[in-house]
């Protein structure tokens, strides 16, 4: 299976930038709301110190970095935050069994606990699964790449 990199390459390489306001608005928060705002600035910390290990171990240019690490590095920032990155799915199903066996039964039968004894047949299945909110998590890789691009500039005047 590919790993799609193509979105966060173009943030990595082009001159696109987004404010604070906007991602506020993409991620469905409010700057007027403390707690927002504090996850916010946790999302930004939880990038800053990414970056900083980033720079002091390796210190080129971010566009020289291998895509698939910067994207894993935006999903392991996102799954600190996962109700802002991720979409509960629910899927339901019956499961499929063979027959049961007569003498299995009654193997249960005989030690009198038929009572714990469930009839698979009718029983179904939850399954919950995460599913990523946004694309590569882009709004992550926006932040990574200005934070990254201040704090370069920074160490290189310096």
């Amino acid at each position: 299976m590919p790993i799609h990199t193509y979105l966060i390459g173009m943030i990595v390489r082009s001159s696109i930038s987004i404010t604070d306001t906007q991602l506020y608005c993409v991620l469905g928060i409010q700057k007027l709301n403390s707690e927002h705002v504090d996850l916010f600035s946790s999302i930004v910390q939880e990038v800053q110190k990414m970056v900083s290990l980033m720079l002091r171990e390796v210190g080129r240019p971010l566009d020289e970095f291998p895509l698939t690490n910067i994207k894993d590095m935006c999903f392991r920032v996102a799954r600190g935050f996962p109700s802002l990155f991720f979409v509960a799915s629910k899927r339901t199903f019956t499961p499929q069994f063979p027959p049961r066996r007569r003498n299995a039964f009654s193997r249960w039968e005989s030690r009198s606990s038929l009572d714990s004894v469930r009839t698979l047949e009718e029983e179904t299945c939850e399954i919950v699964t995460l599913a990523p909110r946004f694309n590569q998590m882009w709004p992550v890789a926006m932040i990574l790449k200005r934070e990254y691009e201040t704090r370069r500039k920074k160490a290189l005047t310096r």
